[in-house]
């Protein structure tokens, strides 16, 4: 286990974090290999690469110094969140293939990919640890280059390995990071590791043998094309996988570009939806409105006015059956008397139209 230091750089007055490997990783053969590689590896110079301020061997012991970042790993925001928005996690996810794909063009593996080594600094996300277990012109297809670890020796943890990582197949490439890579998408985006177990043994045969469930079967608002995604960078076999983390960024990158395109259609139909709210009324209104105009000009020769006296009996609504109908009837008859006056009693005087002959 990697050994963590915060200190201060006295000549520039900054915070720096010393890392020392594991003192199994410090034989004379091995520390060859790391000065060739700790050269290699200071070179990578990436927005979402954490660079390499130095590296050396002192008293026996590799470290290397890195600056320190004030954001926060990915493990906590993971803790804390527990999943994180699709758009949020494919742009995480994207930044990650990106920086892979820049230092596997330059022949160096990270082979350790994991939230805590993925850490989000104003909103971006930013790949650090890089080339501990890497190698310059190793691992990458070339199978004459020289890595960090040895044959049969597995380095990187448990639950992110590739199958052919945790096996130590000597011939490890860059593919084993799109593997890993795949694994931290699933988190992000299930909230929880596609495997899991009781050991680490359980995992790792869980890994090798058991065929995780989908990730839209997981989380129901998951983009198919993003479940697919995840699903072909986890394959098994590396050869299944996608061959380049470049052909990965863009394969998650597209996902959002599929979603954002269904969503525009969406909104489109929604604001044709409210288009027709709209004119649907406005069409009524003007409809009733030719109408009456037509209705007016049309109509018949006017007729002289002549005002029609109605009488209104106050009754009870509610009981307006036989009695209460009977009851307003004879009110009514007695309103034709002239020496009866009912206050309760309302008159109104409507325009009656008498047509002219």
């Amino acid at each position: 286990m990697s050994r963590l230091f915060l200190t201060s750089d006295a000549e520039l007055g900054r915070r720096i974090v010393i890392k020392i490997l594991p003192p199994e990783l410090t034989s004379q053969m091995m520390l060859a290999r790391f000065r060739r590689e700790s050269e290699v590896t200071a070179r990578l110079q990436h927005p979402h690469i954490r660079p390499v301020i130095s590296a050396g061997v002192r008293d026996g012991l590799a470290c290397y110094i890195m600056p320190l970042f004030e954001g926060q790993p990915l493990r906590a925001l993971l803790e804390r969140e527990g999943s994180l928005p699709v758009a949020e996690g494919v742009r995480i996810l994207t930044e990650v293939a990106d920086a892979l794909s820049y230092a596997h063009k330059q022949w160096v593996a990270h082979r350790d990919i994991k939230p805590e080594n993925i850490f989000i600094q104003d909103g971006h996300a930013v790949l650090a640890d890089f080339g501990i277990a890497a190698a310059p012109g190793g691992g990458m297809g070339n199978e004459g280059g020289e890595r960090l670890t040895g044959t049969g020796m597995s380095l990187g943890t448990v639950g992110y390995m590739a199958p052919e990582q945790a096996l130590g197949d000597r011939n490890v490439d860059a593919r084993a990071d799109i593997y890993a890579a795949g694994v931290v998408g699933y988190e992000i985006f299930a909230g929880v590791p596609p495997f899991t177990g009781p050991t680490e043994q359980a995992v790792l045969v869980a890994h090798l043998t058991r065929v995780a469930i989908r990730l839209d079967d997981v989380r129901r608002d998951t983009p198919a094309v993003l479940s697919a995604t995840i699903e072909k960078a986890m394959q098994k076999e590396h050869v299944d996988r996608f061959q380049t983390a470049a052909e990965f960024r863009e394969a998650a990158r597209g996902t959002i570009a599929v979603k954002s395109k269904l969503a525009f259609r969406i909104r489109r139909m929604r604001g044709r939806q409210r288009a027709w709210k709209i004119a649907l009324p406005i069409a009524a209104v003007a409809v009733a409105a030719i109408a009456t105009t037509i209705a007016i000009r049309f109509r018949g020769p006017s007729a002289s006015a002549e005002f029609v006296t109605f009488a209104v009996a106050p009754f009870n609504a509610p009981n307006a059956t036989q009695v209460g109908c009977k009851s307003a009837i004879s009110r009514a008859e007695a309103l034709r008397s002239p020496t009866l006056h009912e206050p309760d009693f309302r008159t109104v005087r409507f325009p009656a139209r008498v047509s002219q002959k």
